[in-house]
């Protein structure tokens, strides 16, 4: 089985060594190149530090990183937490899948009535972890320090795969991803090719956009990558 992976450049390894320990074969197609925002974070005593994605760590420089390195690190994978534990986090605690359970590990592990959490985040998110936080009490100062951007256009390899009939499906891991690879399939003429591939998604969320055009579609039983490339290599659907 030949699939689309359509994450960020840098992200792109992994998944594919993945894909290759499973028997599948990835070709790397991604839909968003990841930006840093400018700007600079501001500097004051904090009670730990928030992050969604390892882009919030990874776009860092060393001299923006070396005082948070002491503070308690709450994050959403373990991947991320073992990025974070490679430059030099020690006390890291995180969740798998959603954004909603690292609400709970900070609410029952730390004080509201104690320093504020810097959140360092995306420009796009989902969920709003902030606010929950403020419903109990605790103050979470949010930093936007990157940006996923879309690319204009698939690359010619891409394109020729698909329409060449090599690509069998597509890895899906975001809503926002979903939206930006069905705009591309439009924008570069390929949406009688697009009908015939099978969709992999994250979560239900991440397929709606499929299924509002009527195309095949296997939704993760977990929303982490372990689980989607199973269900890849399964072709199997656990949620419909």
């Amino acid at each position: 089985m030949n699939l689309l992976v359509t994450r960020p450049l840098e992200d792109q390894e992994q998944t594919l060594s993945a894909l290759k320990e499973l028997g599948l074969t990835g070709l790397s197609a991604p839909v968003m190149v990841v930006k840093r925002v400018a700007g600079s974070l501001p500097v004051q005593p904090w009670q730990g530090v928030i992050v969604t994605s390892r882009n919030s760590l990874r776009l860092l420089s060393e001299q923006e990183l070396a005082p948070l390195k002491g503070l308690a690190l709450f994050c959403v994978g373990r991947k991320t937490a073992d990025f974070a534990r490679g430059i030099g986090f020690d006390n890291v605690k995180h969740v798998q899948g959603r954004i909603a359970g690292l609400a709970d590990v900070i609410l029952h592990s730390c004080q509201p009535q104690a320093r504020p959490f810097l959140y360092l985040s995306g420009v796009h998110r989902t969920g709003f972890l902030e606010a929950e936080l403020a419903a109990s009490g605790f103050v979470c100062h949010l930093e936007a320090v990157y940006e996923t951007c879309a690319v204009e256009h698939f690359s010619a390899e891409v394109k020729d795969a698909v329409q060449q009939g090599f690509i069998d499906g597509v890895l899906l891991y975001s809503a926002r991803t979903t939206e930006i690879f069905m705009d591309l399939i439009d924008r570069d003429g390929l949406r009688d090719f697009a009908k015939g591939l099978r969709y992999y998604c994250l979560s239900q969320a991440v397929a709606d956009p499929i299924a509002a055009r009527g195309y095949s579609f296997v939704v993760a039983q977990s929303p982490n990558e372990r689980s989607l490339l199973a269900s890849a290599q399964n072709d199997h659907n656990y949620l419909r």
